[in-house]
């Protein structure tokens, strides 16, 4: 796994007048407390503290990793992924995430396949999406998403099942109807909860690269219908459980429901 937060470049950068002095607030607490770790130094300051509070909200951090992908069919793909952390985050929580991709080469292909998700237009400084799962039919690459929270899902229609899906066609992605997507692609297969980066660490210490197996059991831990395969029929709300379907019904100032997409819908 790498974590690009080197300071330097940003020094540059805002000496040239690139970006906003913030950052260098950030990369100079970096700075200084790898110098203090080194030295063998364990006790921050409340003020040093206060600092690191302050200025991690100016920071924009990137992840790398490798992982292991269990396909379908019984075969296994090595894949690249990458998920940005930047802006401020809510108390308790880290920075939200602001863009993720995986990269990929398909067997018999001459070239690399990437789908990347940026900033949400709907969900301000966030992803719209969590990556489900990436597979491959007679020869098509498939990827299956969620939408991240009840205001994305009301923003996109709620739809049930809970899932947006796309297929690589003509170099590009397309996104299709449920009908569109192949069965043999029966449940999630990508590590999805990538808050626990030192758990990724410590895989990919021990093997190299995120298996295939710690994903399965790491997956097995979600809670929400939705992760634990996918459903081809609408998911029947509780009103009790984490599933989006159960996301509560937003109301306006009169008390009548807001209808889904506007732009009342509450996360």
């Amino acid at each position: 796994m790498h974590i690009n937060d080197t300071p330097t470049p940003l020094q540059t950068a805002v000496q040239q007048g690139g970006i906003s002095k913030p950052f260098v607030l950030c990369a100079n607490f970096y700075s200084r407390a790898r110098t203090l770790f080194k030295a063998g130094q364990r006790i921050l300051s409340a003020i040093s503290i206060a600092v690191l509070g302050i200025s991690m909200s100016a920071c924009s951090k990137t992840i790398t990793w490798k992982e292991e992908v269990l396909l379908h069919d019984g075969t296994r793909m090595m894949v690249s992924r990458s998920q940005t952390h930047s802006g401020a985050g809510e108390i308790g929580q880290g920075q939200p995430i602001t863009a993720i991709s995986i990269t990929f080469t398909p067997t018999k292909a001459d070239r690399p396949i990437t789908w990347e998700l940026g900033e949400s237009t709907i969900r301000a400084g966030q992803v719209d999406l969590d990556l489900l799962g990436l597979d491959i039919v007679q020869g098509t690459p498939y990827i299956v998403t969620s939408p991240v929270g009840c205001l994305v899902y009301g923003q996109l229609g709620k739809p049930n099942p809970p899932y947006l899906f796309f297929k690589y066609v003509g170099q590009q992605w397309h996104q299709i109807p449920l009908q569109e997507f192949p069965a043999e692609i029966a449940k999630p297969n990508v590590r999805i909860s990538i808050y626990s980066i030192e758990e990724i660490k410590r895989i990919e210490e021990q093997w190299g690269f995120v298996t295939a197996a710690s994903t399965q059991l790491d997956n097995l831990g979600l809670q929400q219908a939705e992760l634990k395969f996918i459903h081809r029929k609408p998911i029947v709300p509780t009103g009790r459980s984490a599933s989006l379907v159960d996301c509560p019904i937003p109301t306006g100032p009169d008390g009548l429901p807001i209808p889904a997409g506007s732009k009342g819908d509450k996360q």
